[in-house]
């Protein structure tokens, strides 16, 4: 049993509809534009609803689907005040535009029958949690994708790539069914196949600004941390054969990328709009001198660290890229102090340190050194002696003919960066010296 097309369209005082069980199909503009209408529930009976059944009816908050296999085109388009809907588990497919417009609906959760969600199903409807089982990754082009946050991944899903989530801007959570033979996530919430040799997604609304790759990973897919906006540093802990196309695109955030040995084939645009990237830095020696494709660094170039040993194998590579290097100084150096300093200097400068602090390399880069004003790392930048009382870094000065002349011993020309500061009264700012400064403070840096 049906009811004829276009019935009740237009219907303006239409606030209630009873559906008798035994109704199969909704016709075509059946309730078109009844924008009072505040609720649908539908018999389970029901098998199809056609093109723009209910469309503009912008008051409808709910819809029970009943029985319903068949959602064609528009059937509900521009139904801005819909909330939920309740698929049913017989429903196999929903047609284009079938909810586009909807902008109140934040969550919808597809059953596992589902078959075909045609592309534009739901675009420019706000969902914001979407939940589906046994569909194939086409389905999410159903979806407007800047508005999602949380996607689930069912039992049987397949056919998800980090291209096709790549524009999903609000993205902060992955999940994955237990049950789910090709996926897996991270504590970060990043998209994994199963064995963790392929990144898939790194949630681009993640919060985090830094992030670990595990070593297991080999390839990272086209557009894994596109639209990332917080990353500011990525550490791959394994050797990585393949960068996909665009796969730090827009990650405007990021300053520094880590590579313990190569990267392999690195797509077009990887690090096309990377314009805070300062810093790639590739560990170790021997590894093949990766591949960039075209259209990198059109908002950025990045210093190269290499190992000195390295440099004549990547000098053409750099050069037709347009970026510099420098050294990797030391590559097992500390981590919690302010500048890294490197394990075999503590070893060779301050071994009765080291050894009082059980050879916790860290502990020793942070205690007193001999001289009971500085620390080792310190001393480290001050180029003077841990484990020497009487070898400090000072700052000297002397008045001559009318003016104050400062120098430092000892005196490291351009190996350090020195800074000068003043105040004239202490708890001021400091700042630069001038005719009023009564108060002077040396500040030293890494070069």
């Amino acid at each position: 049993m049906s009811s004829g097309a276009s019935v009740f369209s237009g219907c303006s005082e239409l606030t209630n509809v009873v559906f008798k069980e035994g109704l199969a199909v909704v016709r075509t503009n059946m309730f078109a534009n009844c924008y009072r209408l505040p609720k649908v529930v539908l018999p389970a009976s029901m098998r199809r609803i056609e093109g723009s059944a209910f469309v503009g009816c912008t008051a409808l908050a709910s819809v029970d689907l009943g029985g319903t296999e068949t959602i064609c085109d528009k059937a509900f388009e521009g139904c801005t005040g819909l909330k939920a809907v309740s698929f049913p588990a017989g429903v196999r497919r929903i047609g284009a535009g079938a909810f586009s417009g909807c902008t109140g609906l934040a969550t919808v959760a597809l059953p596992e029958g589902v078959e075909e969600v045609e592309a534009g199903a739901f675009s420019g409807a706000s969902v914001k949690s979407l939940y589906f089982d046994n569909a194939d990754g086409g389905l999410l082009d159903a979806f407007s994708k800047e508005s999602l946050r949380t996607l689930y991944l069912g039992a049987d899903a397949r056919g998800i790539t980090g291209e096709r989530l790549g524009d999903c801007l609000s993205l902060s959570a992955l999940l994955v069914a237990k049950g789910n033979p090709e996926y897996a996530v991270d504590g970060a919430g990043a998209l994994y196949d199963k064995d963790f040799t392929r990144l898939i997604k790194y949630p681009a609304g993640a919060a985090a600004s830094c992030y670990t790759v595990p070593a297991t990973v080999r390839t990272v897919d086209a557009k894994a941390f596109a639209h990332a906006t917080a990353l500011r540093e990525v550490v791959f802990q394994g050797p990585v054969t393949e960068i996909g196309e665009d796969a730090f695109d827009w990650c405007i955030a990021l300053e520094r990328v880590v590579f313990p040995s190569g990267a392999g084939t690195v797509g077009a645009g990887a690090f096309r709009v990377c314009p805070s990237l300062e810093t790639l830095r590739f560990e170790g020696t021997g590894h093949a001198v990766p591949t960039f494709g075209e259209g990198q660094f059109l908002y950025a170039k990045p210093v190269v660290q290499i190992e000195e040993s390295e440099a004549s194998r990547w000098t053409s590579a750099l050069s037709a890229l347009g970026l510099s290097y420098e050294w990797i100084v030391d590559a097992d150096a500390t981590s919690t102090t302010p500048v890294p300093v490197p394990k075999s200097w503590i070893q060779s400068k301050a071994g009765h340190i080291l050894s009082a602090c059980g050879g916790d390399y860290e502990a020793a880069a942070m205690a007193p050194a001999s001289n009971g004003v500085s620390k080792v790392w310190e001393c480290y930048l001050q180029g003077v002696d841990p484990e020497d009382g009487d070898d400090r870094f000072q700052l000297r000065s002397k008045v001559e003919d009318g003016g104050v002349s400062m120098w430092w011993e000892p005196d490291l020309g351009t190996e350090r960066k020195y800074a000068l500061e003043g105040v004239e009264n202490m708890g001021d700012e400091w700042g630069e010296t001038n005719a009023g400064t009564r108060f002077y403070r040396a500040r030293v840096e890494m070069p």
